[in-house]
């Protein structure tokens, strides 16, 4: 299952290729979601054995575990979001959320990318923002260094900072099928600002 690509197109026909040797072998399969969750998994256990995401899987960990932490302090902001990805080599995020600090609340979005990403999947969570000093600080580009990997749901976690020295712990739940391992850039935004 080495060098294997999804590719979707438009209507009911996936093209699947195997990478055998300099070029791509194509064929068009018709499939179900529930077919090619199937295959997205045995995709990802590939990649698995392989070893290729032990990396990403450690940094994910890692990640959660960073995030899943308290707002400790009143001066803390915290963050409620709603998010998508999907992706195809690229992968691109986008979503809506709450942002609470000093006592308001603002509606804020958040689009983005990442360097590697396949399948889809929403994320939805809470998270904290430190460092905050003034409101005008928290809009911005956030990056974050990581991976996930889920077939069907688990935990989500990221954790971000910004050119300003804002930080971002965010722990939630992934559902859908996807693998990521990236270096994300999220832009955050104040929508009534």
């Amino acid at each position: 299952m080495s060098g294997m690509l999804i590719i979707p197109h438009v209507g009911a026909k996936i093209r699947i290729c195997h990478k055998v040797s300099a070029l791509p072998f194509c064929a068009f399969h018709d499939m179900s979601i529930s077919s090619l969750s199937r295959r997205l998994a045995v995709l990802f256990m590939s990649f698995f054995r392989s070893g290729i995401v032990s990396l990403f899987v450690a940094s994910a960990l890692t990640s959660q575990a960073m995030a899943k932490t308290e707002c400790n302090t009143a001066s803390d902001g915290q963050i409620e979001i709603s998010m998508s990805e999907v992706g195809v080599a690229v992968g691109y995020m986008w979503g809506r959320g709450t942002l609470t600090y000093g006592g308001q609340r603002y509606p804020i979005s958040v689009k983005g990318g990442g360097a590697f990403a396949l399948g889809g999947a929403k994320v939805t969570g809470t998270g904290c923002i430190r460092n905050l000093s003034r409101l005008v600080d928290f809009e911005g580009t956030y990056w974050t260094i990581g991976g996930d990997v889920a077939v069907g749901g688990g935990p989500a976690g990221i954790v971000m900072e910004n050119a300003k020295g804002v930080d971002m712990s965010f722990s939630g739940h992934a559902s859908g099928a996807h693998l990521s391992g990236q270096i994300s850039r999220l832009y955050f935004k104040i929508d009534a600002f």
